[in-house]
């Protein structure tokens, strides 16, 4: 199936503070994973939390700040998906304590940023090469689909049903106050200056 998704895994229990500098705010209702991802221009995600992880998905741009910065202001380990297939797009990121480890991306037919050590493990996601001296390319859907087992967390996404939230510019939250609450330690991260931020795909892709 065709996709337009991002979805992240943190290996803990991520708190409001957290997804606020995500750039994400709470509605106060539920929704399905599926539901978001097939349906991307009304701007919101699902957030997943288990008793150990945090999983959140998207349709959209909520969490592309995630691919064009090197650091985060999140704990533990992250590891982050998108899928593009509409313009053959897919990365790969992991973060750990908040520092960038692992950024795979692929775009039209190649790899065009492979940072940090590869794990044996994204060979689930990697079609093998006909041409034994080019790298293989990266199945995005399955990527997506594979991002739980990746993490440490193997469930079928798609199944799951969590609170949903919107872009914290949208204007659609249940709690005005979420922005005021005291967020997390962000020294270090670029993510909240958009003027240090990189560029990256997913930033030409959105305009922002």
């Amino acid at each position: 199936m065709g996709m337009s998704t991002t979805a992240a895994i943190a290996d803990s229990v991520l708190t409001d503070a957290h997804l606020h500098a995500l750039g994400l705010v709470p509605l106060g209702t539920e929704t399905t994973v599926e539901s978001v991802a097939l349906a991307p221009e009304d701007r919101s995600a699902c957030v997943v939390r288990t008793d150990a992880a945090t999983i959140i998905v998207d349709g959209g741009e909520q969490l592309m700040a995630l691919f064009d910065a090197s650091a985060v202001a999140l704990p533990g380990t992250v590891h982050v998906a998108a899928a593009v297939s509409s313009v053959d797009y897919s990365a790969y990121r992991v973060f750990v304590d908040g520092q960038s480890v692992r950024h795979l991306e692929h775009e039209d037919g190649e790899v065009t940023v492979d940072e940090g050590d590869a794990s044996p493990a994204e060979d689930v996601f990697r079609l093998p090469s006909e041409d034994e001296e080019l790298e293989g390319e990266i199945d995005g859907d399955i990527l997506i689909q594979s991002l739980p087992q990746l993490a440490g967390f193997p469930v079928d996404i798609f199944t799951l049903t969590g609170a949903a939230y919107a872009a914290a510019d949208s204007g659609d939250t249940a709690d005005d106050s979420a922005g005021d609450s005291a967020g997390p330690n962000t020294s270090g991260s670029e993510q909240h200056d958009p003027k240090s931020r990189k560029r990256g795909f997913f930033g030409r892709l959105f305009g922002a």
